[in-house]
């Protein structure tokens, strides 16, 4: 064996050649290059494996667990683009979003937009399927003391039934939308609506829409810029606050009804208004009734018994439904009977007063009139007369 095959068959010390039973061997600069090169490669790759999106084929699992740090934004695409099975974060959420910037109202713990045009989007669902007394769907929470903080806050800016929050409990105890208010100045839940036909809150329940379940008042806190009078534009249904406190319901379109106390002449609801007596219709003053003979009046005037000239305007105020009335015949050329009914109703069915020939006589009764505020007065076969009617009071 030569010199040169012998230095080939030693260690990197000149010892004896390497075998299994032999000393370990030490590294010689080729095997310190292999290494290095191997290191190389795996830190490439694992840079690269961090470097690349992560992705699963769809329905497989994607395991997130390091905290990161970046202004940039993660982007999701898909169908179902990220769902938390099972989770229990912060807040002991599936999914918990958290701001404590001081930027107000450029700050959103979780912010959902559905920019879309169809009709079921939805920007946040959240929904609790467990049985679970105190599951939420969504849950929002804010601990800012200044007036603007908000816990949910929905927005929507579409024109064709667009919501911008909706809760909907299917259970036979669960809540749809729970507000949850522990200041003396905040709200639960706020619906703001600033479209022509917006809604701030609706309710859609099997029992009840809208329910107060703490101290079981409604307030309504806002009155009207305009206060409401019988006659104001209204939808049937709605219920409006004046600036003095009183409540008022639409019961058909455009015609509203006073729900409760306030100054007279506006009495409670349902209830019975005395009035000093006043003459709200005299025939002396315009013309004769004949017999067969029905006539449209008003009584909403209170009129002068000497001259008819009107005294008092709205007398008898809009939202009269009835009134208390004295009935005179006065001067009738035959025997006959005269009929009071709400403003054009001219069929006959009683009689308030009968009358004998050149005799003058009155009848007290209550009549309805029409939401005009008039009555129908009817003459019966024969040379009619004159006719006066007397105020006493009314019902709203």
């Amino acid at each position: 064996m030569n010199d040169h095959d012998m230095h080939d068959q030693t260690d990197g010390d000149g010892g004896s050649p390497a075998d299994e039973t032999g000393p370990a061997p030490t590294a010689t600069r080729r095997s310190f290059v292999s290494k290095g090169a191997l290191a190389a490669a795996v830190g490439a790759a694992a840079g690269l494996a961090v470097s690349q999106k992560a992705s699963a084929a769809n329905g497989d699992t994607v395991n997130v667990g390091a905290t990161e740090n970046g202004s940039t934004t993660t982007l999701f695409q898909g169908g179902t683009t990220l769902e938390v099975d099972g989770g229990n974060s912060s807040g002991d959420a599936a999914i918990y979003g958290h701001t404590a910037n001081s930027l107000g109202d450029s700050t959103r713990g979780v912010h959902g937009a559905f920019t879309g045009t169809g009709a079921g989007g939805v920007g946040v669902y959240g929904a609790h399927t467990g049985t679970a007394m105190s599951g939420v769907g969504v849950y929002g929470t804010t601990t800012d003391s200044d007036a603007g903080g908000i816990g949910v806050h929905g927005v929507t800016e579409g024109t064709t039934g667009g919501e911008g929050v909706r809760g909907e409990s299917k259970g036979t105890k669960g809540i749809g939308v729970h507000g949850l208010s522990t200041n003396t100045q905040s709200t639960a839940v706020l619906g703001e609506a600033t479209g022509g036909r917006s809604t701030g809150v609706a309710g859609d329940g099997t029992q009840y829409d809208i329910e107060a379940i703490g101290s079981g008042i409604i307030r309504i806190s806002e009155a009207q810029s305009t206060d409401i009078t019988a006659s104001s534009p209204g939808t049937i249904g709605s219920l409006a606050r004046n600036s003095d406190g009183e409540l008022w319901y639409c019961v058909a379109t455009n015609s509203w009804r006073n729900l409760s106390g306030g100054a007279a002449p506006i009495g409670p609801a349902g209830s019975f208004t005395t009035v000093a007596p006043f003459r709200g219709f005299d025939s002396r003053f315009t013309t004769r009734f004949s017999g067969d003979e029905n006539r449209t009046i008003s009584c909403a005037d209170s009129i002068n018994v000497a001259d008819g000239t009107t005294v008092t305007a709205d007398a008898l105020p809009p939202g009269a439904n009835a009134v208390a009335a004295n009935i005179t015949v006065i001067a009738p050329t035959t025997n006959g009977f005269a009929s009071i009914n709400p403003g054009g109703d001219a069929v006959i069915k009683a009689s308030v007063v009968n009358y004998t020939a050149g005799q003058n006589i009155a009848n007290a009764g209550i009549f309805a009139l029409d939401a005009s505020r008039q009555l129908e007065a009817i003459f019966g076969p024969g040379g009619g007369g004159h006719l006066a009617i007397d105020i006493t009071g009314y019902r709203t």
